[in-house]
C-alpha cells in the first residue's frame, strides 16, 4: 500500500478506556469487588468525568484536524455501566459535536472483561491502543497476531504532552515500522558475542555483535525490510501530509547507524515514505534523551522493546509494541512443542 492509496479509507483506532483515559481506580474496583461492586461505584461516580489518561491529547488532535482521515470506537474490557461517564467525559474533554448533538465518538462496545478480538475484527480495527494490564496485553497480542497494529500505553498521563495544535507520531523502526528480521539477526550476534566472551574469559564487546550486524544489513542493501504492524500508519500519515494542507510530523527513532541506517532509509522510501525527522540514538544517547528533547513533543511514540519503554513513558506517551511476544506466540502456535 502507497500512501496515496492509504487516503481511501479512513484508518480506524479502537481505543480501550483505560489508555485515553485514567481509570486506575475504576478497574480496582472491578478487579475486587466485581460487577456487583463495579455497578454501584459508578453510578455514584455518574456525574464525574473520567480523569486524563496517557492518549486523551492524541485522541483530541487528530479529531480536531483530521476526521475525514481517522476513525474511533471505543473496544473496552470494562462494564457497559461506565457508559455514562464516558459520554460526560468526551463532552468536558471537547470531544462531543455541539452542531450535531453528538459526541464525536459514538460507538462503543463493553465485553465485560472478555477478549476484544472479537470487536476488533467486527469493527475492522486498523490499530488498537489499549493498556498494560495483563488482559489488555493479551488483547494486543492477538489484535498483532491477527494483523492489527497495537500499543499498549502506561495508565498516566507524561510530563511532556503533545500540543493539541500540532500533532506528532514517533515511531520505532525494527519491530514497529518493519518487522523483526533485522532485530533478531543483531539479537543472534548479541547472544554469540556473550557465550564467545564466556568461553573466552574476556570482557564482552558490542562491536563484535555490531560489526557482522552491519555486514548483513550492507549485503541486503536494496532488499526493503519487510513491513512492521504499524508501517500502514505512517503511509496513512505520509499521504496526508502529501496532501500540502495541515500535518502530521512524523518522527523515526533507531539506534542503526552507518550501512544499516542507511538500509532503513532506503526502506522507507521504497514504502513511499520521503518525509519525516530521525532521531538516531548512537552510543551514549538514550531513548529518554530524545524523548526530553524531541520537539513537536509526539502524541504517541511507538516502540517494541520494553527497557526502552520503561525509558521514555514518564516523559512522553509511550506505546509498547509487543511484536516479539506475538512472533514468539505465533511460533509456538506452528510448531507447538510435543
Amino acid at each position: 500500500m502507497t500512501p496515496a492509496t492509504s487516503l481511501q479509507k479512513r484508518y480506524r483506532f479502537s481505543l480501550s478506556l483505560s489508555a485515553v483515559f485514567d481509570t486506575r481506580e475504576d478497574d480496582a474496583v472491578f478487579r475486587s469487588e466485581g460487577v456487583e461492586g463495579y455497578v454501584p461505584f459508578q453510578k455514584e461516580k455518574e456525574n464525574e468525568p473520567l480523569k486524563l489518561g496517557a492518549i486523551l491529547p492524541l485522541v483530541q488532535s487528530l479529531l480536531k484536524h483530521f476526521p475525514e482521515y481517522f476513525d474511533f470506537v471505543f473496544v473496552s474490557r470494562a462494564h457497559p455501566a461506565v457508559k455514562k461517564r464516558l459520554m460526560l467525559s468526551l463532552k468536558e474533554y471537547g470531544l462531543y459535536d455541539q452542531k450535531q448533538s453528538r459526541p464525536m465518538i459514538d460507538r462503543a462496545i463493553f465485553t465485560n472483561g472478555k477478549s476484544v478480538l472479537p470487536a476488533l475484527k467486527m469493527y475492522r480495527a486498523d490499530h488498537v491502543i489499549t493498556s498494560r494490564s495483563p488482559e489488555a496485553q493479551n488483547d494486543a497480542i492477538a489484535a498483532l497476531r491477527a494483523g492489527i497494529a497495537a500499543d499498549c500505553v502506561s495508565a498516566t498521563p507524561p510530563q511532556r504532552q503533545g500540543h493539541i495544535d500540532h500533532p506528532c507520531l514517533a515511531f520505532d523502526l525494527d519491530g514497529v515500522a518493519f518487522n523483526r528480521d533485522s532485530e533478531d539477526v543483531f539479537q543472534r550476534n548479541i547472544q554469540r558475542e556473550m557465550r564467545a566472551s564466556k568461553e573466552q574469559l574476556r570482557p564482552f564487546k558490542i562491536d563484535h555483535a555490531v560489526r557482522p550486524y552491519s555486514r548483513h544489513e550492507a549485503r541486503k542493501m536494496f532488499v526493503p525490510l519487510p513491513a512492521g504492524s504499524h508501517l500502514r500508519l505512517m503511509q496513512h500519515v505520509h499521504g496526508i501530509n502529501a496532501l500540502g494542507g495541515k500535518k502530521i510530523d512524523l518522527v523515526v527513532n533507531t539506534a542503526r547507524g552507518g550501512d544499516p541506517q542507511e538500509r532503513a532509509v532506503r526502506s522507507l522510501e521504497h514504502y513511499g515514505i520521503t518525509e519525516y525527522g530521525m532521531y538516531p540514538t548512537p552510543h551514549g544517547v538514550t531513548k529518554a534523551d530524545v524523548a526530553a528533547h524531541v520537539d513537536p513533543v509526539p502524541h504517541l511514540f511507538s516502540e517494541d522493546t520494553g527497557k526502552n519503554v520503561a525509558l521514555t513513558e514518564a516523559i512522553i506517551a509511550t506505546g509498547h509494541v509487543l511484536s516479539e511476544a506475538a512472533q514468539e506466540a505465533q511460533a509456538a502456535a506452528t510448531h507447538p512443542k510435543r
